[in-house]
């Protein structure tokens, strides 16, 4: 998830709005920033455009986790970033993009997310930012070269196409993908690949892409499909609404993942169970008596 404590939030038209709704939704405190409260109807903000280190030391940037420059006006949102960067350069930082034409300018910010409001609401890319893990996945994601970058997006356009696609992460516990734990407790393998293949037609795959694999304190980028997986496990996925809808199914149906990963449809249903029940109790009465002595 984004980083525990105050976030800044840089402007409070329809967007910020929405973004401090978002935020607090969550649980995540928010401190606002904005330089017409009587137009923009804030009651609780610091007022001013962020621009200035002075609006900024007053909202507290030194004890801030992130800040979201979310104003209409492309120049003064850079502004923001860099001089929050620089009194805190500890800080996630979301950037609102507003002109296409300006998109050469945040190419070079060191932003972690860019928004943009022409192509995405606000809820979509905060829901994007709330992901668990997504924060770390693009700490790492800037420690890769280009050819790792340009494989990435390769591979996400090759599955969503122009879309902007969806992120959500997965736990391989019982109580979160129970088919995928109770099948590892048996002794049957599991691997990723069996999450990323479609419920109602184990030869075709998801349009979902596996962004990263956290066991045990380690972070694994672009995991393979054959990664066995294990009880403890945490996914990060990104993909289509219709693939992050169906692959619950595989997580929580043991029958169709045990179809997933062998072909074996396992019988079920009431009749199933009361005949196995009337089978093993007529097998116990057949069995020879012991001679007592």
């Amino acid at each position: 998830m984004p980083p525990i404590g105050k976030w800044i939030v840089c402007g409070y038209g329809r967007f910020g709005k929405a973004v401090v709704e978002n935020l607090e939704r969550e649980q995540i405190t928010t401190v606002i920033i904005e330089a017409d409260p009587e137009l923009t109807h804030c009651e609780q903000c610091v007022v001013g455009s962020g621009t200035d280190a002075a609006t900024l030391t007053e909202a507290g940037i030194e004890g801030a986790v992130g800040i979201i420059a979310g104003t209409n006006h492309d120049i003064n949102n850079l502004s923001i970033v860099m001089t929050a960067q620089r009194l805190n350069p500890e800080l996630f930082v979301v950037v609102r993009k507003n002109r296409r034409y300006n998109e050469p300018l945040f190419e070079h910010s060191s932003a972690d997310i860019s928004m943009d409001p022409s192509d995405i609401i606000a809820h979509e890319c905060l829901a994007r930012m709330i992901t668990p893990m997504m924060t770390h996945f693009l700490r790492l994601v800037r420690t890769q070269d280009n050819n790792w970058a340009n494989h990435l997006i390769s591979r996400l356009v090759e599955v969503v196409g122009e879309n902007v696609p969806e992120a959500w992460g997965v736990t391989i516990d019982v109580e979160h993908s129970p088919a995928v734990a109770n099948l590892i407790a048996w002794g049957l393998p599991v691997t990723l690949d069996a999450l990323m293949r479609d419920p109602g037609n184990r030869t075709e795959k998801l349009a979902l892409v596996p962004l990263m694999l956290v066991r045990s304190g380690h972070y694994e980028l672009l995991p393979d499909a054959s990664t066995p997986l294990f009880v403890g496990d945490r996914l990060l996925c990104c993909g289509t609404p219709n693939a992050k809808a169906a692959q619950p199914i595989s997580l929580s149906n043991h029958k169709t993942l045990t179809w997933i990963i062998n072909g074996r449809e396992i019988a079920d249903g009431w009749l199933w169970r009361w005949m196995t029940r009337k089978i093993t109790r007529l097998r116990r009465a057949a069995k020879p008596k012991g001679n007592s002595s």
